[in-house]
C-alpha cells in the first residue's frame, strides 16, 4: 500500500486541487486512488475566504497529537475502500515558518502515524520564491488566527528569508519517504490549461477539472485590499464578527477596479534579493531533486515587472468605506449580516445607493442582474 503525501507548499492552488479532488473522489477511486474522507476539514475556521479548506488538516493533527482515533478511523477507510494508492493532501504539513528542531520532532510523529504503509512518495510544489513569499504574506493578513500587522516589506526582511530556504524544509520530508521526494514547478504545472490534470499526470492519475467547481478557484486579494485589513489588524483587536467583515469586504472589494490591481507590494530590488538566496540556499537540492529551477527567468521576470512597478501611495476610498461600513454593521452581529440589516438606518437616494453597491457585492450573479435594474432606477 502507498502514500502520496501532497505538502504543499502554500499558495500553489492546493485548494483548488483539494476541492477537485473532493468532488471527483469517485472518479480518482475507479483509478485506484483513495482520498479520503476521514480527516478532510470543510471549512477552514481561520480563514475568511469562500470555500476555503486546508485539505487533511485533521490528519496532520491527528499526527501531531498523536490522535488515535482518526488514524483507526483512515485506516479503517483505507482497508473498506481497496484503493492500492492513498492521495493524502495538507499544505500545513510543510510549516514553512516553523524552526526546524520543532519541524523535526514532528516529522518522527508523522512517521509513526504512517507507519502501516510499504511506501510513501511526498509531492511538493513550489512557485517563485518571491510571489510565493508575498502570497504566503498576504494570506497571513486576511487570516483570522494570524491578523498580520506588518507591512510587505518589513515582513519580508524580519523572516530572515528563511521560509525561502526550501533545502531546509524539504530534505527532512525526503529522509521521512526514503528518497521518494517529488518537486513540482507550479508555474510549469499552470502551463497546462488544466491544472489539475497536469498535477494528476505528473502523480499517476487522470483527471480533468469540473467547472462545476470554479467557486473554489479565488483570486487574491489586491495589495490595496491587504493593506486596508492589515491597517484595521494593527488598530484594533479582533472582535467576534470579524470573518464575517472579511467575507463580505473580500467579495465586494473583488468589483473594485482599483489602481495597480495586479502590482507587488515588494520592490524589485527586494525582489531579486529573494531569488538569489532561494538559489544560494536551494539551487542544488532542486537539480537534485531533478527540478531544475531557472532562477536567471526569473530575474529577467522581475526586471520586467518591475519597470510598471511603483509604491503604493494612496488607497481607493471605496475600499476604505466599505471595510468601515461591513464593520459597524457586523461587529456585533453574531450571524452573516441579512440584507435588512445592511439596509438598516439608510436615508435618502444617495445612501441607498452606496448600501446597494455593497449588496451587490454579496449576491450570486442571477441576483446582480436583478440589483442591477434596482440601481439604475436610482441614478
Amino acid at each position: 500500500m502507498k502514500l502520496v503525501l501532497h505538502i504543499g507548499l502554500h499558495k500553489t492552488g492546493t485548494t483548488f486541487l483539494q476541492r477537485q479532488l473532493q468532488f471527483q473522489a469517485g472518479d480518482l477511486s475507479r483509478q485506484g486512488w483513495l482520498f479520503p474522507h476521514t480527516g478532510f476539514t470543510e471549512d477552514d475556521a481561520v480563514a475568511a475566504k469562500a470555500f476555503a479548506t486546508p485539505g487533511h488538516q485533521g490528519i496532520a493533527k491527528a499526527a501531531l497529537h498523536g490522535d488515535s482515533k482518526i488514524r483507526t478511523a483512515l485506516y479503517n477507510e483505507i482497508s473498506k475502500a481497496g484503493c492500492p494508492v492513498v492521495l493524502i493532501s495538507c499544505e500545513n504539513f510543510s510549516f514553512p515558518l516553523m524552526p526546524p528542531g520543532r519541524r523535526a520532532r514532528y516529522l518522527n510523529k508523522v512517521a509513526k502515524f504512517f507507519s502501516e504503509f510499504d511506501e510513501i512518495e511526498v509531492v511538493a510544489v513550489i512557485r517563485r520564491p518571491d510571489t510565493y513569499l508575498e502570497s504566503l504574506y498576504r494570506e497571513r493578513v486576511v487570516s483570522l488566527e494570524t491578523a498580520e500587522t506588518r507591512s510587505a516589506v518589513h515582513f519580508v526582511e524580519t523572516t530572515n528569508f528563511r521560509v525561502l530556504n526550501f533545502k531546509e524544509m524539504l530534505v527532512p520530508w525526503r529522509e521521512l519517504a526514503n528518497g521518494n521526494l517529488t518537486v513540482l514547478s507550479y508555474e510549469k504545472l499552470r502551463q497546462n490549461s488544466d491544472y489539475l490534470a497536469a498535477f494528476g499526470e505528473a502523480l499517476g492519475f487522470g483527471l480533468k477539472s469540473s467547472n462545476k467547481l470554479s467557486a473554489s478557484i479565488y483570486s487574491s486579494p489586491s495589495r490595496q485590499t491587504v493593506e486596508v485589513i492589515r491597517m484595521a489588524n494593527a488598530l484594533s483587536a479582533p472582535t467576534e464578527g470579524r470573518r464575517e467583515i472579511l467575507e463580505a469586504f473580500l467579495q465586494s472589494a473583488g468589483h473594485y477596479e482599483a489602481e495597480g490591481r495586479g502590482l507587488s507590494a515588494i520592490p524589485t530590488a527586494l525582489k531579486i534579493r529573494l531569488i538569489d538566496y532561494a538559489q544560494q540556499s536551494s539551487g542544488n537540492f532542486f537539480n537534485s531533486c531533478n527540478a531544475k529551477l531557472d532562477f536567471d527567468a526569473m530575474r529577467e521576470a522581475i526586471e520586467a515587472e518591475g519597470s510598471n512597478w511603483q509604491p503604493l501611495t494612496n488607497i481607493d476610498a471605496r475600499l476604505l468605506d466599505s471595510y468601515v461600513f461591513f464593520s459597524k454593521s457586523m461587529t456585533k452581529a453574531k450571524k452573516p449580516t441579512t440584507v435588512s440589516r445592511l439596509l438598516r438606518g439608510v436615508t435618502g437616494r444617495a445612501e441607498l445607493r452606496g448600501a446597494l453597491q455593497r449588496i451587490f457585492g454579496l449576491l450570486p450573479p442571477f441576483g446582480q442582474k436583478w440589483m442591477k435594474a434596482i440601481y439604475s432606477r436610482l441614478r
